[in-house]
């Protein structure tokens, strides 16, 4: 909304030859830069990033197919996110990408789930040599 709090807006109403200035720059990494700035799109590539990574992790673990299931799926809706994020769709969390933000959520679930396994079966491992 950085755009209806400048003098923009009035620019930008009589090149459309509209009534109404749009609300946001129909591109979320753009929204981002001009809502909060440099110090906002940072935090905000890191969790997509991360979200990213996380997904491709659990895509590429073949030890139950949960972990490829829900990775797959957090892979599919993250690339959207972040494709659709050049067309018109926000970043921020609202209403139409609701069921996006609950799949970062089951992904975020299972990738810890997983952590907790790792560090369960850790414990009667026998060492390797050089590690631990």
């Amino acid at each position: 909304l950085g755009i209806l709090r400048t003098p923009a807006q009035e620019e930008v109403r009589l090149r459309m030859g509209q009534a109404d200035c749009p609300t946001h720059p129909h591109n979320a990494y753009l929204e981002v830069l001009l809502d909060g700035g440099l110090l906002s799109a940072i935090p905000i590539a890191v969790i997509f990033l991360s979200l990213f990574y996380m997904a491709v992790s659990l895509c590429r673990d073949r030890r139950d197919v949960l972990f490829r299931g829900v990775g797959g799926v957090l892979l599919a809706t993250v690339s959207a996110l972040l494709v659709m994020g050049m067309s018109g769709q926000t970043f921020f969390p609202k209403e139409n990408a609701q069921m996006a933000w609950c799949i970062f959520g089951i992904g975020l679930r299972v990738w810890v789930d997983r952590a907790k396994l790792d560090s369960r079966f850790m414990k009667f491992a026998p060492p390797i040599a050089g590690f631990r």
